[in-house]
């Protein structure tokens, strides 16, 4: 029986009495190897307890509302038309969807059969593979100084694996899609994917988080690892009702010649909080990160990034905006550590936030750590509000002028929306941002002057 050594203030989750459950219910019928893995990240979590302001990568969030929260893991499989609406909503057309309702495969809404030179499958049905070393879970982003990592390894029930093999290039994006049911309880739902992508292969895959209004943390977990000369699209689409807690870790190892391009849209929930890490495994390796927030009541959202550069020529460049409205507030946080042996490489980061309202704030704290002297550089961060001229120009030519704020905080937002390769999703996206500052700044929303 693994004993709790320390847990947060306040009712919270008894998460020692939850393993104990979960392992007797489900967990019995896994390999030792990887009950073993689960058993160790619990005892790491218990001794550490959630993260607090006093660490510097966690200052500006407050995690009160996930630490003195009782929250308790799914008792089976929710009924399907508890999820109906959602999923009419989330499934991305053109797509290979896999879909997750409150963390179990929803093999129903799966399908149809996964591309030539893929393997897409429920991590929980291939409970042995998750044990070996080429689609190892933790293999890349380890529990040990990661308390909510450390809870998904503990928890994570069904997950998704893609595998694309050797040359392999994808056409069709893969949607892997994880949707939350509302209910009275709050639930806390851990799912994990694990994309391995052999040499020279490409592909394109979607992470969409959706639900309905309902208390709950999701904590989720995904691993990539790119071999040499493979190309990743990878897009995170957080998209979760008001209640919503959410926090998510991303690590990707990348091998010689490979490249990653990550994009990530914040868009729901009433706290977000997205753990970026990004290896360079191989020389003359590339990573665009990129993302958008968009928060406004009391809403936060939060972004912290490390890419380590430890090899030579290497390229990372990382561009977030936020747009914040009543009292909201984003949150940038970005670190690229440069050493000895990343001759040749070039990093740049470039964070930008609109202010809506006096009450909205932005937080941009961007760190370099450079080791050597034959490196590029550069970092920027700019915070303001829309200028006066431009809706006065438009409200010339009879536009409203809600409608021209509109307009231009959407020409704020199209730098990253440029960004998506895939149209389906970018036009839902941005349909998702129009509706979303049309409320904001209509008079039927948020006041444009300040907190409500």
């Amino acid at each position: 029986m693994i004993q709790a050594v320390r847990m947060p203030p306040g009712p919270g989750t008894d998460w020692a009495a939850e393993f104990a459950r979960h392992e007797r219910e489900i967990l019995r019928r896994e390999p030792d190897e990887l009950l073993a893995l689960r058993r160790a990240a619990l005892r790491r979590f218990l001794a550490t307890g959630y993260p607090t302001r006093r660490e510097e990568a966690w200052r500006y969030a407050d995690l009160a509302a996930i630490a003195r929260t009782a929250f308790t893991l799914p008792a089976g499989r929710p009924p399907r038309r508890a999820a109906e609406e959602v999923l009419a909503r989330a499934l991305l057309p053109g797509a290979v969807p896999l879909v997750f309702v409150d963390g179990g495969y929803a093999g129903g809404a799966s399908g149809p059969a996964a591309p030539v030179g893929v393997e897409v499958a429920n991590l929980a049905g291939r409970p042995a593979e998750a044990a070996r070393a080429e689609t190892r879970i933790a293999g890349i982003l380890a529990a040990d100084d990661r308390p909510f990592v450390a809870l998904n390894t503990a928890f994570f029930g069904d997950g998704a694996l893609v595998r694309v093999r050797r040359g392999a290039h994808v056409e069709i994006p893969i949607q892997i899609l994880f949707v939350a049911s509302g209910g009275e309880k709050p639930l806390a739902i851990h799912p994990r994917v694990l994309l391995v992508l052999e040499e020279g292969a490409r592909a394109t895959v979607v992470e969409s988080f959706a639900g309905a209004s309902a208390v709950r943390l999701t904590n989720a977990v995904t691993e990539v690892r790119l071999g040499r000369g493979a190309i990743l699209d990878r897009y995170y689409v957080q998209d979760e009702g008001a209640q919503a807690l959410h926090v998510h870790s991303f690590a990707a190892e990348l091998a010689g010649g490979a490249a990653l391009r990550s994009h990530g849209f914040a868009l729901g929930s009433a706290l977000s909080r997205a753990e970026i890490d990004v290896e360079f495994a191989g020389p003359e390796g590339e990573a665009v990160l990129g993302g958008l927030w968009a928060v406004d009541g009391d809403r936060h959202a939060d972004c912290r990034t490390f890419v380590d550069h430890g090899v030579p020529h290497c390229t990372s460049e990382q561009a977030f905006r936020g747009i914040l409205g009543g009292a909201g507030r984003g949150v940038f946080q970005g670190r690229v550590r440069m050493r000895e042996g990343a001759r040749g490489s070039r990093a740049r980061q470039a964070t930008r936030s609109l202010l809506l309202s006096r009450a909205a704030r932005a937080d941009t704290k961007p760190e370099l750590e450079i080791r050597n002297d034959d490196v590029q550089c550069s970092h920027g961060a700019t915070v303001g509000q829309l200028d006066e001229e431009p809706p006065f120009y438009l409200r010339s030519r009879g536009i409203d002028a809600p409608a021209a704020r509109a307009m231009l905080a959407l020409g704020f937002a199209r730098a990253v929306l440029d960004d998506i390769r895939v149209p389906a999703l970018a036009a839902r996206i941005e349909g998702a941002l129009q509706r979303w500052l049309g409320d904001r700044l209509s008079g039927a929303g948020i006041p444009e002057e300040g907190a409500p």
